[in-house]
């Protein structure tokens, strides 16, 4: 079975998120600073009762975009570090392919075929210096071809334990992130829509699309890590490294 020797994934779409998220938790800040602005305005005009209440839920909305802002710091560090790894793994398999090919295995695009020999037995002392060589020269295939698809499984398979212990923590954080909306929605209740609104509507808005494209995003990346895992217990060569897999001979001695 060939070994398919390639890491799946685009770091440049990685980091295009990563950008994104980052540019997300700027106008977090921004927002932030202008509801600041308001709370501390408010001082002046809006006295009593309903003043007093107004301010209590901005400055608890701010509290809890407190957490939002270290959620989004915290998954652009995750997503930069994951597009260098994801690259450099990417760099590492293709230098892998091109060591295969210089060795004398057969590369086909991604794909690195098993070695084939014409020999009908597998030679022993005595026998003809042509079939030696030959049989060594398939040996030495055998040996680089699972070699290669030792080096490939355990990239993955690392790479998979990396999404899964970085990213997987990420996805079910994202429900912690529910209470901002609530509050939102308590702040609204009391009446003061007109001059929260301008600034509430960016909170609401990040929770009800931003978190929510955020999630699709993470629900492919847990996908794909599951699909990694599953491909290290199939069938082929560089995916069962860890199960030490290896192709044999299969001759006779002759």
């Amino acid at each position: 079975m060939p070994i398919d020797a390639r890491i799946p994934g685009d770091p440049a779409s990685v980091r295009a998120t990563a950008d994104w998220l980052d540019r997300v938790k700027e106008a977090y800040t921004g927002a932030d600073l202008e509801l600041t602005s308001l709370w501390s305005d408010s001082n002046s005009y809006w006295t009593g009762e309903a003043g007093h209440a107004w301010r209590s839920a901005v400055g608890d909305i701010r509290s809890r975009a407190d957490e939002v802002r270290g959620y989004l710091g915290d998954a652009v560090e995750v997503f930069r570090a994951y597009a260098a790894r994801l690259e450099r793994a990417q760099d590492d398999v293709a230098t892998l392919r091109s060591q295969a090919d210089s060795v004398g295995l057969e590369v086909i695009g991604t794909n690195v075929l098993p070695p084939t020999t014409s020999l009908s037995y597998c030679p022993g002392p005595g026998a003809p210096s042509a079939d030696l060589e030959a049989y060594d020269r398939y040996i030495s295939l055998v040996a680089s071809y699972n070699d290669l698809g030792t080096q490939i499984g355990t990239m993955i398979g690392e790479l998979d334990e990396w999404v899964a212990e970085h990213m997987a923590p990420l996805v079910a954080r994202v429900d912690t992130l529910q209470k901002l909306a609530g509050t939102v929605s308590a702040l609204a209740a009391k009446g003061n829509e007109s001059l929260a609104t301008s600034v509430l509507d960016g909170y609401e808005s990040f929770y009800d699309q931003t978190l929510s494209t955020w999630r699709k995003d993470h629900d492919a990346l847990q996908s794909a890590a599951e699909t990694f895992r599953d491909q290290l217990r199939s069938g082929n060569p560089a995916l069962r490294a860890r199960l030490r897999q290896r192709i044999r001979t299969g001759c006779a001695q002759g």
